[in-house]
């Protein structure tokens, strides 16, 4: 997006006279009108105005899909069903047109939000490295779905073949091709020479453009042509987007430090970072609030490795960055601490660490009061999900951050311990983090700990099944107490 189109945006612009265009691998129209999907290559940035209202929805409808695309790779959802999974998010907040008119507000939607988040996600290596990986796999999802026609728009050159063609180089093709699979179903192998009509799975483009297939042998070369497998060019697709958004992002981030952070409004500027760590997918409520007396117990008991590392250093230090209050201030919020209780008790440490009560109500209570979208633009904050809490920018002091990513072997192992969490799941959880799965590695400490599965999507939500467990459990103790008591009356 352009500067002049996010300044107008930042001061509130009003619905553009002509939308942004979209920039896709075949002409829309003619993709809605045949049905074939569509697979955008954002090539080019979009032109227009937005409002800032425009602005946050549709990054908000993106984010979503993108961070349940996160959540299913974290839970270890197999790529034979990460399709259904795919199309199930985008049905639900980006649904794609289904008649002509919706075409350029569908698509206009899906090309701006990119370019938004392209700009927030640019800010970090982290975060760019996050939101190439989810693009990615929106890309393939989109490339596996459209038609012959969209596909060949994503690669020049890119031609299918038919049986005339197929039966000169019959032999080879076969030789090259032949026990590879072909079939949607993973449970179930479909070789390809022993499909009725393999060359409706061949495509044949200039060699240069399938550099990595050559390299690798994948593809069969004539005359200047290499002839691949189908399912060989989602591949060929999803790595030239990834290189190119990669360096896409690397610019983006000049520009937004160039830009963004130094001359755009300030709402604009204070807006983006901030989608990178908002959750907007699904929130864990408490269905009660937690009581100021029972949070040290609730913390000890319950709270996940990074909240209870964060709160330990508070207890010990008595202060906390910005980054930090965030981080725990959102925590409490989403765990049930209502805001009356949330300022007594950062004001009771703060002032252990050495502030004045006059202090912390002229530097920090309306940080707190924010959080809870009691000042300032009143937005309702959600506590962090776990990929916010991953892609925060490391932090040696503990305020913030994932210990499974930021924590060295020995001191995470440490942790652990002091846990109580069994030395087979410690050890399990340490080669997780070492393979970077650091969400599956939360979700085997949860399971060490309570003894059921739970697949970790943020702390709050850990927190919240971890109550309800311990909650449970009390209740299963107490029933069997009043049958012992029964018991003992009947002797």
């Amino acid at each position: 997006m352009q500067g002049a189109c996010k300044r107008r945006a930042a001061q509130g612009g009003v619905q553009p006279k002509r939308k942004c265009a979209p920039t896709l691998g075949v002409a829309a129209v003619a993709q809605a009108e045949q049905g074939g999907g569509f697979v955008n290559l954002y090539r080019e940035a979009p032109q227009g105005d937005i409002s800032l209202e425009q602005f946050e929805r549709f990054a908000a409808a993106r984010k979503r899909v993108l961070e349940g695309i996160d959540e299913a790779q974290a839970k270890g959802v197999r790529p034979s069903e990460m399709h259904a999974h795919v199309e199930k998010l985008l049905r639900q907040y980006m649904p794609e047109p289904r008649r002509l008119a919706d075409v350029e507000e569908a698509w206009a939607t899906d090309h701006v939000s990119h370019f938004i988040l392209r700009l927030a996600y640019s800010r970090t290596a982290e975060l760019r490295k996050w939101f190439v990986q989810q693009e990615e796999v929106l890309l393939r999802y989109r490339f596996n779905s459209a038609d012959e026609q969209v596909r060949r728009g994503c690669m020049d050159g890119l031609q299918s073949i038919d049986e005339a063609e197929f039966s000169m180089f019959a032999d080879e093709l076969l030789a090259v091709f032949g026990w590879r699979d072909v079939g949607q179903d993973a449970d179930k192998q479909q070789c390809f020479k022993d499909e009725a009509k393999p060359w409706t799975h061949i495509y044949k483009v200039p060699f240069e453009q399938v550099s990595d297939l050559v390299r690798h042998r994948k593809v069969l070369l004539r005359g200047g042509w290499a002839y691949m497998l189908s399912s060989d060019a989602a591949s060929v697709v999803a790595t030239s987007f990834r290189q190119r958004l990669s360096r896409a992002l690397l610019i983006c981030s000049d520009h937004y430090a160039e830009n963004v952070q130094n001359q755009e409004d300030e709402r604009l500027a204070g807006l983006l970072p901030t989608l990178t760590q908002r959750r907007v997918g699904l929130v864990y409520g408490c269905a009660e609030q937690l009581p100021l007396a029972e949070l040290p117990a609730a913390m000890e008991a319950s709270a996940p490795p990074c909240m209870r590392r964060s709160f330990a250093v508070l207890r010990a230090e008595h202060h906390m960055k910005h980054a930090g209050r965030l981080q725990l201030g959102l925590f409490f919020k989403g765990i049930g601490v209502s805001m009356e209780d949330a300022l007594v008790f950062w004001r009771a440490e703060f002032m252990q660490g050495g502030k004045t009560a006059e202090q912390f109500e002229k530097q920090y209570t309306y940080n707190f009061k924010h959080q809870y979208g009691q000042t300032g633009s009143r937005i309702n904050y959600s506590p962090y999900a776990c990929g916010a809490v991953i892609n925060a920018s490391p932090d040696t002091s503990g305020q913030t951050g994932c210990p499974f990513r930021n924590c060295k072997v020995e001191a995470l192992t440490g942790m652990l311990r002091q846990m109580k969490v069994g030395g087979d799941v410690v050890a399990k959880a340490v080669k997780m983090k070492q393979e970077q799965h650091y969400q599956l590695a939360c979700s085997a400490v949860f399971e060490g700990l309570h003894g059921k599965e739970l697949a970790v999507v943020a702390p709050h939500q850990y927190f919240a099944e971890s109550r309800k467990h311990h909650k449970a459990k009390v209740v299963e103790e107490q029933q069997g107490d009043e049958v012992l008591a029964d018991d003992f009356t009947q002797i």
